[in-house]
């Protein structure tokens, strides 16, 4: 008799976990799109610092470079495939796995550092926390702004 309440219960938490439902939260562009402006287009990829010829990254426009077009460095991949990550050359890109892939150029975000006033400031690459929510947004479908 005791064996059915256990046996409810360890169904019951392993459904809740193991179940395929996706426990992460939903990220939409608007979680992401903080990470290309703070990471990315205040010194190179917006307000025309970087040059004419750098990806604009800047808010409000960012998506429509980035999602289903294809990359100047690799222009047989999508900048990002909605969906797939593995055929998303931003992916590569921030993972460093882009000349695996047959791209070119230097890993992004680049590693730098910015003086002013005395101190200095050091910039790196994205950590694993904002990493797994590119790719996570990538996987939903890189869905756009709510």
């Amino acid at each position: 008799m005791l064996r059915t309440p256990i046996l409810l219960c360890c169904i019951s938490v392993l459904g809740c976990t193991l179940g395929g439902a996706d426990t992460a939260a939903d990220v939409d562009y608007a979680d992401v799109e903080h990470l290309w402006y703070a990471e990315c287009s205040i010194a190179c990829h917006g307000g025309g610092l970087g040059g004419d010829d750098l990806l604009s990254l800047e808010e409000g426009l960012s998506y429509a470079e980035l999602v289903g077009q294809p990359s100047e460095q690799l222009p047989s991949m999508n900048r990002v495939q909605p969906g797939n990550p593995d055929e998303s050359y931003l992916w590569h890109k921030l993972n460093g796995t882009h000349d695996d892939v047959g791209g070119s150029g230097e890993p992004m975000p680049l590693a730098w550092s910015f003086s002013e006033g005395g101190g200095t400031t050091d910039h790196y690459p994205l950590d694993e926390a904002d990493l797994n929510r590119v790719e996570r947004w990538i996987l939903q479908g890189a869905p756009g702004l709510q």
